[in-house]
């Protein structure tokens, strides 16, 4: 197995292994630091704001409330992982983080 991985060939890390935090959408109120609720997609956040009132007949949200977008991010990799400059992996995925 080390003498694959030192000719480049290594199986990826698993989720658990990069310590990955999935993306989700916030439901922000103005004034507020914390989210009213975290969400793991734009729909179920529109949903929640439906259903709990936050929301405009346009399907906009009503002012003084908003939905943000929080990237995930495979936090053992950024900020802890000692072989992120050359590895396959890693660039994969900052690449599609920012393109």
């Amino acid at each position: 197995m080390h003498k694959e991985a030192r000719e480049g060939n290594y199986p990826p890390c698993t989720a658990s292994e990069r310590w990955e935090k999935q993306s989700t959408y916030a439901v922000m109120k103005k004034g507020r630091k914390s989210a009213l609720r975290v969400l793991e997609t734009e729909k179920d956040a529109f949903q929640w704001c439906a259903d709990n009132g936050y929301l405009l007949e346009g399907n906009g949200v009503k002012p003084g409330f908003s939905i943000e977008f929080r990237q995930g991010e495979s936090t053992r990799c950024e900020k802890y992982c000692s072989v992120r400059d050359f590895c396959r992996q890693y660039a994969e995925i900052i690449g599609a983080n920012n393109g």
